[in-house]
């Protein structure tokens, strides 16, 4: 049984923490609850509570958790935990223990959130954010076609690795196969853009695309097997 305190010291301290408690409730909304404990009465320590969460009110006593925390309290030291409560829901809590100035515990203070809510908007949430096709690629909104073109040149660029100023044939040849697979030459403008950003003539995208062309024609003939 915690040492008896100051009755008026014990009185103005709860008296000075209900506002707190009120605001609580008030900034954390009808999910929370705040419950101030006089740890003098196990029995009927409830004597004030804001918020409903856990359906007690005053007069009620300590939880089996409040219990078997008073049994060696810190002063001071937070007690944070999660219990799942009727109908599911799950609740968590976090209580401290107040103390007088020998160190005395007569009071606690416990806040409890009912977090079921939030744990449904979050597995709501995970399931939005999920992809939907992990092999997919990213997509790019660009408000003009140059912002479409502009991202997959730089994005074929820098798959060679090369900077501009290095490239060879082969090198451009990769670049331009890469945009070629993507769609990128169904927009009108793509040959004179991938041309300008190249250092090249648009008549060199021209031939380049048309080797790539010859050299997948040639790459499928070459693959077409008599049946067995």
């Amino acid at each position: 049984m915690p040492e008896e305190t100051d009755p008026d010291l014990k009185n103005k301290i709860f008296t000075s923490l209900r506002p707190a408690m009120a605001a609580m409730v008030d900034l954390l909304g009808p999910g929370c609850e705040v419950v101030l404990h006089d740890m003098s009465y196990p029995d009927a320590s409830i004597v004030a509570i804001e918020g409903d969460v856990t359906g007690r009110c005053i007069g009620g006593p300590l939880t089996d958790s409040g219990l078997a925390s008073l049994r060696s309290p810190e002063s001071g030291r937070v007690y944070s935990y999660t219990t799942v409560a009727e109908g599911g829901r799950v609740i968590k809590s976090s209580s401290v223990f107040l103390s007088d100035e020998k160190g005395a515990i007569f009071g606690g203070l416990c806040i409890n959130l009912d977090i079921t809510p939030y744990l449904a908007f979050d597995r709501h949430l995970q399931s939005l954010l999920r992809p939907t096709n992990d092999e997919g690629s990213a997509q790019t909104f660009g408000s003009e076609v140059g912002d479409v073109l502009d991202t997959m040149v730089n994005d074929a660029i820098a798959s060679t690795g090369i900077p501009i100023s290095l490239m060879q044939r082969a090198d451009r040849l990769k670049v331009i196969r890469a945009l070629e697979e993507k769609g990128a030459f169904l927009l009108k403008k793509a040959v004179p853009l991938v041309a300008e950003r190249l250092g090249v003539s648009r008549h060199t995208i021209y031939s380049d695309l048309a080797e790539i062309e010859e050299s997948e024609d040639a790459g499928d003939a070459g693959s077409t097997e008599e049946p067995a």
